[in-house]
């Protein structure tokens, strides 16, 4: 491959466009082509600084640490002047290998430790990247910073200048689920942010730092919480569209958004305080992930209720099964989407999806997900069972979807639309390289539509 042939006659914006796909290490390697593959990284608008990968981590000594970072600086001080629209930076705990002393049966052997290096400076080193990328104007701004508190060394878990920087658009904040950090209400929050996008990982939020959003951020649209820890929150927004919080645990005590314009929300927390969002009147997409009990169907099915509204509705097994063994499911009238993430299509899940079938006949696109396939107790119900229901959704069903289901319940479900879904387009069925002849009963279904059938072996 040469120079002449590859890169001398494309446009610099479309080879930036191609080169925006490389971490740094690649872009190191391609100007060792040529003067012109050289010259291009320096005016790239796009850098990904990733050192996490194995020769920086683990196997990497202290020097040669230090060289990549010091290759860094000098490649961010050669870059010059030039824009830097979108800049990510990967940094993962360095890790020295210890031999230690172990004693089994008074014989002295020795075994390999792996422990965090003392490599302080590190962090200091990122913070002077950030403030340069923001000097130049930086519009997507995504940190994934995987260090302990020694190594971070700094009081403030972000620089200011990110929060007073008026070309940022997009911020993106990851700091492990093993290191986690605070992050607290900026200095300066009278500056009026221009953030549309905000997404924060493996955190525990200050409360301020909602107060921060609701005051200064006017223009955020997407506001995304995965394992973020928070106490109680409180956001007030016109611009907000989207909003997403993930959290295993049930920490989050009060939950208030007034948020008129909000469409989706993904939910995996506290249940009791979700009900709020039923004052965000113009949902939808909904996706709830909880874990309910048996004694919480009604508040449940309130919650339902109050989001009925809704066109984009994914549940998961455990609301699932909750929703049904409370004895009732509300009329979801206006869903014409709807994702199940379950466990395996099981012989005591299936009345409970048939249930909720029941309160959703406009539906129109149909995926199930299984997350955890299993052969026991997956074969009791078949086509018989599914055309005693009369279910009103089949007949306006045009797509489906099934992603890793085993077990004759699930061919036989898959018959059943095949046999009576009127209107279906597509039907697409992933699965394992063992279900290869199982399936073969599907597509020796006969179909009532001209439905196109997919199969695709799912990758290992």
């Amino acid at each position: 491959m040469t120079d002449g042939f590859r890169f001398s006659n494309v446009p610099d914006e479309v080879a930036h466009r191609i080169l925006s796909f490389l971490a740094i290490t690649d872009l190191t390697r391609f100007g060792c082509v040529s003067k012109r593959c050289r010259e291009l990284p320096l005016s790239a608008p796009s850098l990904d600084f990733d050192l996490s990968t194995s020769d920086y981590t683990f196997a990497s000594t202290c020097e040669k640490r230090i060289q990549l970072l010091n290759y860094l600086d000098s490649f961010l001080c050669r870059h010059g002047d030039n824009k830097i629209q979108r800049f990510r930076v990967r940094l993962e705990c360095h890790c020295v290998e210890k031999k230690i002393k172990w004693m089994v049966d008074k014989t002295r052997s020795f075994r390999i430790r792996r422990e965090a290096c003392e490599c302080r400076k590190e962090y200091s080193r990122i913070v002077r990247w950030v403030e340069i990328a923001v000097r130049r104007g930086v519009e997507v701004l995504h940190l994934e910073i995987f260090i302990d508190e020694k190594q971070c060394g700094l009081d403030s878990l972000v620089p200011s200048c990110v929060f007073l920087c008026g070309s940022l658009k997009t911020l993106e904040l990851d700091f492990g689920m093993n290191y986690p950090k605070v992050l607290k209400k900026p200095s300066s929050s009278s500056f009026s942010s221009n953030l549309q996008r905000l997404d924060l990982r493996n955190i525990e939020i200050h409360e301020g730092v909602f107060e921060w959003m609701s005051s200064s951020c006017k223009g955020l649209k997407e506001l995304s919480l995965d394992n973020c820890r928070a106490e109680s929150i409180t956001i007030q927004s016109s611009s907000l569209e989207s909003f997403r919080y993930i959290y295993d645990d049930d920490d989050l005590s009060d939950f208030d958004i007034i948020a008129p314009n909000l469409k989706c929300v993904a939910w995996k927390a506290n249940m009791f305080v979700f009900q709020n969002v039923e004052k965000c009147t113009r949902l939808e997409k909904v996706e709830l992930l909880l874990q309910p009990q048996k004694h919480d169907a009604l508040v449940l099915f309130e919650i339902l209720r109050g989001i009925s509204t809704v066109k984009h509705l994914t549940l998961n097994h455990e609301t699932t099964m909750v929703l049904f063994e409370g004895g009732s499911t509300p009329a979801l009238e206006n869903v014409s989407y709807l994702c199940l993430n379950i466990y395996c299509l099981c012989d005591i899940l299936v009345p409970a999806m048939a249930s909720l079938f029941r309160g959703i006949p406009n539906l129109t696109t149909l995926a199930i997900t299984s997350i955890w396939p299993d052969l026991d107790n997956c074969s009791e119900f078949d086509t018989r069972y599914w055309k005693s229901l009369n279910l009103a959704f089949v007949h306006k069903l045009e797509e489906l979807d099934i992603h890793m289901l085993i077990g004759s319940n699930a061919v036989e479900f898959a018959k059943y639309v095949l046999e009576h879904a009127q209107k279906l387009k597509k039907m697409r069925i992933v699965h394992t390289a063992e279900q290869s002849k199982v399936l073969r009963r599907v597509n020796e279904s006969k179909k009532i539509s001209d439905a196109t059938l997919v199969f695709e072996e799912a990758e290992e």
